[in-house]
């Protein structure tokens, strides 16, 4: 391999999330909190296993949506180890760090903060639909995620009655819907559903 495409090679690859740059932030939010037990946990446990570190980071940080959508691709390519690929086990994984954001989600819909709940939905289904094809099996696992993001979504849509939370809704699925590249559009029929539900509560 000459030195032109050892370096084509190398900036084609994707580059691997650093979860280990949150470890201080993590310390300071837990302190903060005088969350001694998730404290220990993260000094103790975390800062060795990349895992536990990616779901305490997900759990606790208060990340933007693309941030937060950034956290779950990291953590895929992590479980995929260089192969294009991703095992069962992997997915299982992948699998429990979403269920961690949904849990955060739901939270903030309890307190009304409909919107932060749904940019978190949204961080979930946008970071793991154009991983579809990448499995071995048909992705049962891939797909059980997105469906649960997408009820998610449709039963908040329906309990809601501020019509311009509602709107605000619309609005982000639609521009997520629309700007998808469409190499990796694989759900399309459960945005649309969703749409369709936001619409008739307008």
């Amino acid at each position: 391999m000459s030195k032109s495409e050892k370096t084509r090679y190398i900036m084609a690859r994707p580059l691997r999330y650093g979860i280990k740059r949150h470890v201080q932030e993590l310390e300071k939010v837990l302190f903060a909190a005088q969350d001694k037990v998730s404290l220990n946990m993260l000094r103790e446990y975390a800062v060795h296993d990349t895992r536990l570190l990616y779901k305490m980071a997900a759990r606790f940080l208060p990340f933007s949506p693309t941030e937060n959508q950034e956290l779950i691709s990291g953590f895929i390519l992590a479980e995929k180890d260089g192969e294009d690929t991703i095992s069962e086990d992997g997915e299982n994984e992948v699998e429990q760090l979403t269920n961690v954001l949904l849990v955060r989600a739901s939270n903030f819909k309890e307190v009304h903060e409909f919107i932060s709940a749904a940019e978190l939905a949204f961080a979930v289904i946008l970071a793991v639909e154009p991983e579809i094809p990448n499995v071995y099996d048909e992705g049962w696992t891939y797909q059980t995620i997105l469906n649960d993001a997408f009820e998610f979504l449709t039963n908040m849509a329906e309990e809601i009655e501020n019509v311009k939370v509602i709107e605000k809704l619309y609005e982000m699925t639609l521009d997520h819907f629309e700007n998808r590249d469409a190499d990796d559009s694989h759900w399309e029929h459960k945005f649309e559903e969703l749409l369709e539900t936001l619409n008739k509560r307008l």
